[in-house]
């Protein structure tokens, strides 16, 4: 599961995301947990909408085996 998660969100305070990925975790399936500096819910700054398409990119290669974009940082993904 990937999990982005504003740090100003409203609607969805980030400690429930902390809770989400802390239950994924102790099933031992892959989780990745990106806390967005700034944002709410719903990504405004070009620079987050970048983050979190080139984070949906690399989870996506990872989990299913794909060959690594060059140009997309690798995420760190827990129990892949």
């Amino acid at each position: 599961m990937l999990i982005l998660q504003g740090t100003e969100d409203k609607v969805v305070p980030p400690s429930q995301a902390v809770q989400m990925a802390d239950a994924v975790r102790a099933t031992g399936r892959p989780v990745a947990l990106v806390m967005l500096e700034g944002e709410g819910h719903g990504f405004r700054a070009m620079a987050t909408r970048r983050l979190a398409l080139e984070a949906q990119v690399s989870f996506l290669e990872q989990v299913f085996g794909m060959p690594p974009s060059p140009d997309v940082p690798v995420l760190e993904i827990e129990n892949l």
